[in-house]
């Protein structure tokens, strides 16, 4: 019988070692949570400010395919519809994701997103709304997509026609909060 030497033996070792550790962060995705919320916030950020750079690079390859890749359209017509309504965004807020699912090699978390508005009249009183809220606070989500274990995340608005478009191969496979949007005055 031939005893390995100790460098063999503690490479073993090693290698065992590492796997395990591999196999627990695969086995806890919550690791991933404060990440998570803290890029969602970045992302919220720069999708509020119009910052196309940022937001093409933080979006998902089948995010940016729905949108023809005109991130710079989509985030003139998502922040000018909010604007042409009268209102103005006061604050937004990236709450605690949900814990990743798994979905294939696929890790995916719905991030909870609570804006403030406010309708602003731009200081014309002809403009006054009589009618409606003058203050909303819109609940919807962002879907954030991992690839890579966890290592990057991609972001976008979930709504219908965007989870059919990026998330359609693994729709039946993860739970999808409901409702999507919610608005309410306050």
């Amino acid at each position: 019988m031939k005893i390995p030497c100790t460098h063999s033996v503690t490479a073993l070792i090693l290698a065992a070692n590492l796997a395990m550790l591999a196999a627990c962060s695969e086995a806890n995705p919550a690791k991933f949570v404060p990440r998570i919320q803290k890029e969602a916030q970045d992302y919220l950020v720069a999708l509020n400010a119009g910052d196309e750079p940022v937001v093409a690079g933080r979006s998902p390859a089948k995010f940016l395919k729905l949108i023809n890749g005109e991130v710079g359209q989509y985030l003139s017509r998502r922040n000018n519809g909010i604007r042409q309504s009268g209102f103005v965004i006061m604050s937004a807020a990236a709450g605690t994701p949900g814990t990743p699912q798994r979905a294939g090699g696929l890790l995916v978390s719905f991030v909870p997103v609570v804006t403030q508005m406010r309708y602003d009249d731009g200081g014309d009183f002809r403009k006054m709304r009589v009618f409606g809220p003058t203050a909303l606070k819109l609940s919807n989500y962002l879907a954030a997509l991992s690839h890579d274990r966890g290592r990057t995340w991609k972001f976008f608005e979930a709504e219908d026609e965007s989870i059919t478009a990026v998330l359609s191969d693994v729709k039946g496979k993860i739970l999808i909060p409901s409702p999507l949007a919610d608005a309410t005055p306050y």
